[in-house]
């Protein structure tokens, strides 16, 4: 008798197994969309706008060579993407992804000539959190305080002899600015949203994201980690 049981239990197993393999195959995915995304400039055409999306204050993708994002499992919901791109204006749109559908979504940029100014300095993280053992004020400073306030925990004043390897500002493949013999930089850039990058030999990057009104300043400071 208990040999029939032991031979009956891998049969029974093996057809839930088959019964649940069929239900997920024939069963769509309702927790989750489809999302396409096109990016396109004046007079509806789509000249392969690079573009960066975001999504509240998150990089939320990029788009490829023609001016395209796709993403073939966003979870359902309700979300506001906005998309920035070199010479145009910031565009939010609101959408709603329902679960085992396709959303098309056309982003129409419109051209914008406006700039502001970033200006920054590179700080090593670990020198800037020993200088306020002793200054603990700095913690509370803003990115504009650290920046005026020659806080002697630069990147240049402790931790590199001359010379100093380059501290760059990077924009996907671009550099937006090479820091002065002080660490601090400066450069000016079309009004936008944009993911830039701190980069020093010997450190890890850092990223952050910057907003750019028309003709304001703005002051984006990197503190990085070596590595």
């Amino acid at each position: 008798m208990s040999r029939k049981i032991i031979l009956l239990i891998p049969i029974f197993l093996a057809a839930i197994y088959l019964m649940d393999g069929c239900k997920d195959k024939d069963e769509p995915d309702t927790t989750s969309g489809k999302l396409l995304i096109t990016i396109k400039g004046q007079q509806n055409s789509n000249s392969g706008i690079k573009a960066y999306l975001f999504l509240n204050d998150s990089l939320y993708g990029k788009t490829d060579a023609q001016g395209t994002y796709e993403n073939n499992s966003i979870k359902t919901g309700s979300y506001t993407l906005t998309c920035s791109a070199i010479n145009f204006k910031d565009t939010s749109l609101n959408i709603t992804i329902v679960g085992a559908e396709t959303t098309k979504l056309n982003f129409y940029l419109l051209s914008d000539t406006s700039v502001g100014t970033v200006y920054g300095e590179f700080q090593d993280l670990m020198l800037f959190k020993q200088k306020s053992v002793n200054k603990p004020q700095i913690l509370t400073w803003d990115e504009h305080e650290i920046y005026d306030g020659v806080t002697g925990a630069t990147i240049y004043k402790i931790g590199y002899p001359d010379p100093i390897p380059p501290r760059n500002v990077i924009l996907d493949d671009s550099i937006l600015a090479v820091s002065d013999g002080f660490g601090q930089y400066w450069f000016t850039i079309q009004s936008g949203t944009y993911p830039v990058t701190g980069a020093c030999y010997g450190y890890s990057d850092t990223s952050r994201i910057i907003k750019i009104l028309p003709g304001s300043n703005n002051y984006i400071n990197f503190f990085l980690r070596k590595k």
